[in-house]
């Protein structure tokens, strides 16, 4: 799935970036032209870790995502991109770790605060016949993510932010589908 980003901001003084322009594409198969993008993200990061082996994350702020849902073939595009995430988790030694030494010497992360806000969610389905349901997506906030393990890999933390974010827009999903489905009835 191809994923853009068009700017980023960043102060290594104060630990604190800003992230514009982030578009994911859909995987194969799939015809809306995005499955997300971002208003923005601002990231603010504890400067004392960040020359330790576990990077802690005070806050992460992702802003007006705008979501497409995509019902196509009998599956979900974010089953799917989740599915991918996931192998991509495994492939960079997120659980069942390939080979153990991979992991050495890599930084971890600790995020304290993921906040998704103000997002909403299209939804897309062939009985839809091109048409899209929006729907607003509820605020998600993650705590302590890594803090378990003492630092999670980058693939670890992208496996648990997309679940949780795929398991509300599943929900949002299947929620708006069934009143599409009840609208057409």
């Amino acid at each position: 799935t191809k994923v853009t980003l068009s700017k980023v901001d960043l102060s290594i003084q104060t630990g604190e970036a800003a992230l514009k322009g982030f578009r994911m594409g859909n995987p194969a198969g799939f015809k809306t032209d995005k499955a997300m993008s971002f208003g923005a993200v601002s990231v603010k990061i504890d400067t004392d870790s960040v020359t330790k082996d576990v990077i802690v994350v005070k806050e992460v702020v992702i802003s007006a995502p705008d979501i497409t849902y995509e019902y196509a073939d009998g599956k979900a595009n974010f089953d799917v991109i989740q599915k991918n995430v996931e192998a991509f988790a495994k492939e960079m030694g997120a659980g069942g770790k390939k080979d153990a030494k991979d992991d050495k010497g890599g930084k971890k992360l600790i995020i304290n605060h993921l906040y998704v806000r103000d997002g909403k969610v299209a939804i897309s389905a062939g009985l839809l016949a091109g048409k899209k349901i929006t729907v607003p997506l509820p605020t998600i906030h993650l705590k302590d993510i890594g803090k378990k393990e003492k630092g999670a890999t980058a693939g670890e933390v992208a496996s648990q932010v997309m679940s949780s974010i795929s398991g509300k827009i599943s929900g949002v999903g299947k929620v708006g589908m069934d009143s599409a489905v009840k609208a057409v009835k």
